[in-house]
């Protein structure tokens, strides 16, 4: 029995430890990658906006036609555009 609950415990300990772990990760993860989380979550606003205001009308055009297609679109742009920036500055 004590032998059980010293594993319990050992897990426990060891979650917490993970937890911690996964967190200092995310958070270095986006301190290195500010700026291009920035550009694809502009870039999948402009896609929206730009889909509501001029997209297609005929739902012939591929990225256009639909709001997610042009959501995708314009944050991949936006990510590419704003890294290629930033890396570009950091260069410097």
């Amino acid at each position: 029995m004590q032998a059980v609950a010293l594993k319990v415990v050992a897990y426990l300990c060891q979650n917490q430890t993970q937890k911690k772990q996964r967190k200092l990760n995310m958070k270095k993860f986006i301190q290195t990658n500010f700026w291009q989380i920035l550009g694809s979550l502009f870039g999948g606003i402009a896609g929206y906006f730009y889909w509501r205001d001029i997209g297609c009308s005929t739902g012939t055009c591929p990225i256009t036609s639909k709001p997610l297609n042009s959501i995708i679109y314009f944050a991949v742009l936006g990510y590419l555009m704003i890294g290629t920036i930033a890396k570009a500055r950091v260069k410097r």
